[in-house]
């Protein structure tokens, strides 16, 4: 499966050297940023050409202020950064273009509940009911100057967490444990991460397994054992139920992080890109060929691969 995929991203990469959502479709920096974290694993080999273009088309992506917009067309950044951050991480040489890239994620302005919302929490008369959530912690948005969401702060956290070896250990603090705390706030009530909060109007909402195994990766370095084998706990439940790639994916580099059998969900991934190919979406297929050669390290600190 993974000769195959790799030949598909080959093939669907742009003449301008990025890569689309799928083929044909416009070059965009998550895509090209996934694709590269793929072939930056695999070392590249004869593709080593395709990864040297899609790298020369993120880098000249990158903004003044060290951000990347979702495509040529967006005249700002936004959070593809982090994950612009975790490929150029990845590629040798290109350090200083993700440590700009890491500059700006700490630099953005955070949305908190406004005043008014604050009183009427204080008061108990909450003008959104939220449940215990705290709206006073922040993590990164979708789009800049909104709230916070749990997939871009678990992207920005991971890319972050990425470059924080070798520097001062206090480097992106209190950012990254407000960050931290603001996940380990929304927590669904089965261990898991919906999207956005843990419940409205005094209902659970419902965990979904892309994003819990997100939030458990960028999580991996604080969570408590028995915090983690309950999120572990509901993560594999939910993989049992879906036939998403992008979830198996997601859910298998997460188990092998921390070191849970995944061999039956590896299988269940392969098995659908059997069935569907992915529909060629990029970042799925890239996921997939990460998971199933051993490629979840991309996504952490080099101290930390295998059991850190």
């Amino acid at each position: 499966m993974i000769h195959a995929a790799i030949r598909m991203l080959a093939a669907s990469q742009n003449v301008d050297g990025g890569w689309g959502s799928r083929r044909g479709r416009q070059s965009a920096t998550e895509p090209t940023a996934f694709a590269l974290l793929a072939l930056a694993h695999l070392g590249a080999g004869e593709l080593s050409g395709a990864m040297a273009r899609g790298t020369s088309w993120l880098e000249g992506q990158q903004r003044a202020d060290g951000s990347w917009p979702a495509t040529v067309r967006v005249d700002e950044g936004g959070w593809p950064t982090s994950a612009a951050v975790l490929a150029m991480a990845a590629l040798a040489g290109n350090r200083p273009s993700a440590l700009r890239g890491a500059g700006w994620l700490l630099t953005q302005p955070v949305y908190r509940e406004s005043a008014i919302d604050a009183l009427a929490r204080r008061l108990g008369r909450r003008r959104w009911d939220f449940g215990d959530l705290d709206p006073g912690l922040a993590g990164w948005p979708w789009v800049g100057s909104t709230a916070s969401w749990v997939e871009p702060t678990a992207y920005a956290l991971m890319a972050l967490k990425k470059l924080r070896p070798g520097r001062d250990p206090r480097w992106a603090q209190p950012r990254l444990g407000e960050a931290e705390a603001m996940l380990l706030n929304r927590t669904c009530r089965d261990g898991g991460w919906n999207y956005g909060n843990r419940e409205v109007r005094g209902q659970a909402l419902p965990a979904f397994p892309d994003v819990t195994a997100a939030a458990l990766i960028a999580l991996r370095d604080v969570l408590d054992p028995p915090v983690a084998a309950e999120s572990l706990g509901a993560l594999e439940r939910m993989l049992e139920q879906v036939r998403s790639g992008l979830s198996l994916g997601w859910g298998v580099l997460c188990l092998e992080l921390y070191g849970v059998p995944a061999a039956r969900h590896a299988r269940a991934l392969a098995r659908a890109w059997e069935a569907t190919r992915f529909l060629g979406d990029t970042k799925t297929i890239a996921l997939a060929v990460l998971a199933l050669s051993d490629g979840a390290a991309v996504f952490i600190a080099p101290e930390r691969a295998r059991g850190g």
